[in-house]
């Protein structure tokens, strides 16, 4: 579990400040954030709670945490509780290896799970999205339980490998071809 975090930076903002700077990754210097980002490895744990990410600061994010050998990206746990991602946030074919925190998480149009892997998160959300949530050919390896409000949520060819609980507000829900073992 993550540290408490120290509260808002000497700017104001509430998101998790990387380790040994005052500010979030939304708001470190571009020399900064470029260390930070070139220390990831594949597998490494990160929390960005609070943190307001645009399309590019996750983009970069990601491609620090890119695998190598599968061009996929791999985090260990992360933390993105009540973090903001401004238009479409792409998790596409990620590999969660721990929890995957992102209660109280806003998507301002599309949150993209897509062919992600989550091997032992035992939650997704609950979460806001403005468009739809797409966890297709996501594959779920423990108990889960996903709490989403959002107008449509796609889980064509999801499968889930042990019991799931789903939660849904608002929602439209496609679960064609869904394998539920």
């Amino acid at each position: 579990m993550p540290q408490p975090s120290p509260g808002p930076s000497p700017t104001g903002c509430p998101g998790t400040r990387v380790p040994g700077h005052t500010e979030c990754l939304a708001h470190l210097a571009d020399p900064d954030r470029a260390a930070y980002l070139a220390g990831l490895r594949p597998g490494a744990d990160i929390d960005h709670r609070f943190t307001p990410f645009t399309h590019a600061l996750l983009d970069a994010l990601l491609d620090a945490l890119r695998d190598p050998a599968t061009g996929h990206p791999r985090l260990g746990s992360a933390w993105f509780e009540a973090a903001t991602f401004e238009r479409d946030a792409g998790f596409e074919s990620a590999t969660f290896k721990g929890d995957a925190w992102f209660r109280a998480a806003t998507f301002e149009r599309v949150a993209l799970f897509e062919s992600a892997t989550f091997e032992c998160a035992d939650r997704l959300g609950p979460l806001v999205c403005v468009g739809r949530v797409n966890l297709s050919g996501a594959v779920f390896g423990a108990p889960v339980t996903l709490s989403i409000a959002a107008r449509r949520l796609e889980c064509r060819r999801t499968r889930w490998s042990s019991t799931a609980e789903v939660r849904l507000r608002y929602a439209t829900v496609d679960f064609s071809h869904a394998v539920f073992e």
